[in-house]
């Protein structure tokens, strides 16, 4: 049985916070010996960031059919701009520099692509008829980003925290599936009409992030931090008949916010 995205993602989701809740529960009873201090420190910091990426490399797909003895080209080109995003995430402290945590990024970008097509001429060699049309969609990130993390204390109130671990990335994606192509006829056939058919895909990938977070706190529960992150995955999307479209998920992305403390 064929398995949601969306929901894999969730899932993926879900597991990352069980596996969070699970090392909380070891580490609360590791700590039941440790200095009355240390265990007054607050264990789990949420951050709340508006975000900016940017955009993930251009992708592009090409099909060649015969046509009236020669060879026909279809290709689709996609050009994804920069975009606002929201993070959100959860950092629980193991010890005094060891950290587990998870986030999520959402992401929404313009997509503007082309389409064009060079088909054969059916009297005439080596004399094909070209055309072109553009298209603009939507295209949407969502990722969940799980990693451990390391703090590097810069003061009473600052730190500086590494970061890495494994990201999973669902990828809302219009591409070409078909293409629709109509000779206008005698006596000359110099021009075609044609058509580029879009469908919305949404697939996952899996692949990697690393950053950094600036933190600097208030007071014992609020603070502010700044972050960056690069995150990046490979997703396979579906083209035209049986073709595969690689396209790359992910980029620099980097915001600022809220930290809360607990």
């Amino acid at each position: 049985m064929p398995i949601c995205p969306s929901l894999s993602l969730h899932r993926a989701a879900i597991v990352a916070l069980v596996a969070v809740t699970a090392l909380a529960a070891a580490a609360r009873a590791a700590a039941q010996d440790a200095p009355a201090a240390a265990q007054e420190t607050p264990r789990y910091t949420f951050s709340l960031n508006g975000a900016f990426q940017l955009a993930p490399p251009g992708f592009e797909s090409a099909t060649r059919v015969r046509a009236y003895g020669e060879e026909a080209t279809f290709r689709s080109a996609h050009a994804i701009k920069d975009s606002a995003a929201a993070d959100i995430g959860v950092m629980l402290r193991v010890d005094p520099r060891f950290s587990v945590g998870v986030a999520f990024t959402w992401t929404s970008a313009r997509d503007t692509g082309t389409a064009s097509v060079s088909v054969p001429h059916p009297l005439r060699l080596n004399a094909p008829r070209a055309a072109t049309e553009a298209f603009g969609r939507e295209r949407i990130e969502q990722a969940v980003h799980v990693g451990a993390a390391w703090r590097i204390p810069l003061g009473a109130r600052a730190e500086l925290t590494l970061f890495a671990g494994p990201t999973v990335v669902n990828v809302t994606q219009d591409t070409v599936v078909r293409w629709h192509v109509a000779e206008t006829g005698p006596p000359d056939f110099d021009r075609i009409v044609f058509e580029a058919e879009t469908g919305k895909q949404r697939r996952n990938a899996v692949g990697g992030h690393i950053g950094i977070d600036l933190l600097v706190m208030a007071n014992r529960h609020v603070g502010f931090g700044y972050f960056v992150r690069f995150a990046r995955a490979t997703v396979d999307l579906p083209g035209p008949g049986e073709t595969t479209i690689r396209a790359n998920a992910g980029n620099v992305h980097t915001g600022a916010g809220f930290r809360f403390r607990f």
